[in-house]
């Protein structure tokens, strides 16, 4: 009988015995050589039906024999391996056939067993056998032998099938080949084994996966949706669609959906929240990379409007819009003029109100308003409005009052403007209230410029004057500090020049008619093509046939009344 190697299966149950008791796994003694065999239940009395061979330095648990089976010899301390094809004499198998295999149904089969997002993806390739046992199987890539193959049997005897798996882990495409070969052909059974190994293969090409897609690009359309688009790879494999997926806040994948054109729509998404999408160009076969975009979805730009305007206040109000829950509002205000350098703004978080008052604001100026959603970590756009608060009366009075000149009967004043920040309107006129101090006989005059001029008034008497700005709606603002401004001495009177000679020229005058006090001294000047000098005794004589002015003011002891003048010339010196 020729022995042929058999591939034992875990269904059928071998156990070796002696006629002595043993159990199973205990060596077999070397002095017994008549035994017994039971398959699956049935003792075997030919023992023609097996043979032993000895197989060198194979290694065996305690355990009841695993295939392939293997048992402690015969010949004390060497390990056998069962050689043979074992069926029970009570139940013998059928007789094979000529034509029994192997054979390959369907061819190889291929299958992704990852999601298409998966880098790198798995893949399994199949190809289903059926022959008569014993069967062996080999799987090549491109020619070369490839491990991490499994056989998962289908249906067993008289002919068995088997599903004959290899999986492969990454893009390693090509032609993928199964080979399954029989040993036992054309007939097994009935006591009879023949060696003939008989072989078929099947052949499956991968193709290549395609490159990635470039230029994925992501636009928020609606606030819950995204249109991406991008452009189609140029090389690598064929591209049969296009997968999507997007990562919410860095969580897990999720499909987006497929498509074959090169733009999608992802629909139902939340605002707030930051996306990475992938697209994926999925080849006859293989995926290829992912190619990604990252946009966060910003809540909608609120639509600001006021609803309240005073010269200190602005009341604004926004609208929510529609299925952004959980959106809240950041309300700033800058302060446009029209006081340079005045400064002023703010920003204050509203929460998720929709109304909001900003107090504290400068009178009639110019304001923008802003309003920012957020969600998440979302932001919108802003939205901005320009308002200017309404007008006031000016809040201060004007600076920098100041006497000109004076005489004994008028006074001319000025002063500066109110302050930028303080005018809260359009100034428009300036009331100037004057008034002798003892007397308070005075009176109220309105200008429109910074300069006044006021007359009529009494010599030598204190007069105090304020001044306030008037807005262009009628409203007054508060005066000024007092000003006070004494008027002078009235001037001396009848003055005269006479006795004039080439060199010389007498004056003569009376002292004021109402001095208001002791008249202490007076003081002449005189000028000459605008010079203007100080008469006294040491002043050297005039210039012939020129023209003079002389000026003449009394003293007293509070100051200078008012000058007189008169203009004559010296004689020609021929006279």
């Amino acid at each position: 009988m020729t022995a042929i190697l058999h591939t034992c299966r875990p269904e059928h149950h071998l156990e070796w015995s002696s006629d002595q008791k043993q159990q199973p796994g205990d060596p077999l003694s070397s002095s017994k050589q008549s035994q017994s065999i039971i398959w699956n239940g049935q003792v075997v009395r030919n023992n023609s039906l097996v043979t032993l061979s000895v197989v060198p330095n194979r290694v065996s648990s305690s355990a009841p024999p695993q295939y392939p089976l293997v048992c402690q010899g015969i010949t004390g301390g060497q390990w056998y391996e069962l050689s043979g094809v074992l069926f029970p004499l009570a139940t013998p198998d059928p007789v094979s056939t000529p034509g029994d295999g192997p054979n390959i149904t369907g061819g190889v089969q291929f299958q992704l067993l990852t999601p298409t997002n998966v880098d790198p993806p798995v893949f399994q390739l199949t190809c289903t056998s059926t022959s008569a046992p014993p069967t062996d199987v080999l799987w090549t890539t491109n020619g070369s032998a490839v491990s991490n193959t499994s056989s998962q049997i289908v249906t067993d005897r008289p002919k068995s099938t088997y599903n004959n798996i290899l999986t492969v882990t990454g893009r390693a495409y090509g032609m993928y080949t199964c080979t399954v070969t029989t040993t036992c052909s054309p007939v097994c059974g009935g006591g009879g084994f023949t060696l003939n190994p008989r072989s078929t293969t099947s052949s499956l090409t991968v193709p290549a996966p395609p490159d990635p897609p470039t230029g994925v690009t992501a636009v928020q359309s609606v606030p819950t949706s995204v249109s991406v688009s991008w452009t189609a790879p140029i090389s690598g494999g064929p591209v049969t669609r296009y997968d999507i997926y997007y990562v919410a806040n860095g969580g897990p994948s999720t499909s987006g959906g497929s498509t074959t054109s090169i733009s999608y729509v992802l629909t139902n998404l939340q605002v707030g929240v930051q996306y990475n999408i992938s697209v994926i160009a999925v080849g006859t076969s293989l995926p290829s990379l992912s190619a990604n975009a990252i946009l966060t979805l910003i809540p909608s730009t609120p639509s600001l409007t006021t609803t309240q305007i005073t010269s200190t206040s602005i009341t604004v109000m926004w609208s929510q819009p529609r299925g952004e829950i959980g959106t809240t509002y950041t309300l700033s205000y800058t302060y446009q003029g029209p006081c340079a350098g005045a400064g002023g703004g703010g920003s204050v978080s509203v929460g998720n109100a929709t109304q909001y008052t900003i107090t504290g604001l400068q009178e009639f100026s110019a304001y923008t308003l802003t309003i920012t959603a957020s969600i998440g970590v979302g932001s919108s756009p802003p939205a901005s409005v320009l308002v200017n608060t309404s007008s006031a009366a000016p809040s201060a009075p004007p600076n920098n009052l100041t006497e000109v000149i004076k005489t004994s009967s008028s006074m001319t004043i000025s002063w500066g403007e109110v302050p930028c920040q303080d005018q809260n309107s359009v100034i428009v006129e300036y009331r100037v209230l004057y008034g002798a101090v003892t007397s308070g006989v005075g009176g109220t005059v309105a200008t429109s410029g910074r300069t006044l001029a006021v007359n009529g008034l009494s010599l030598y008497t204190n007069y105090s004057i304020e001044v306030s700005a008037v807005n262009s709606d009628g409203a007054m603002g508060p005066y000024s500090s007092l000003l006070f401004v004494v008027t002078t001495l009235g001037p001396v009177i009848e003055l005269q020049a006479f006795n004039k000679t080439f060199t010389t020229i007498t004056l003569t005058w009376q002292p004021p008619p109402v001095p208001n006090g002791v008249i202490i001294m007076y003081q002449v000047t005189y000028s000459t093509n605008g010079v203007v000098k100080t008469y006294n005794t040491t002043t050297p004589g005039l210039v012939p046939r020129t023209s003079y002015t002389f000026s003449v003011t009394a003293y007293t002891i509070t100051g200078p009344g008012t000058l007189l003048q008169v203009q004559t010339s010296t004689a020609d010196i021929r006279e």
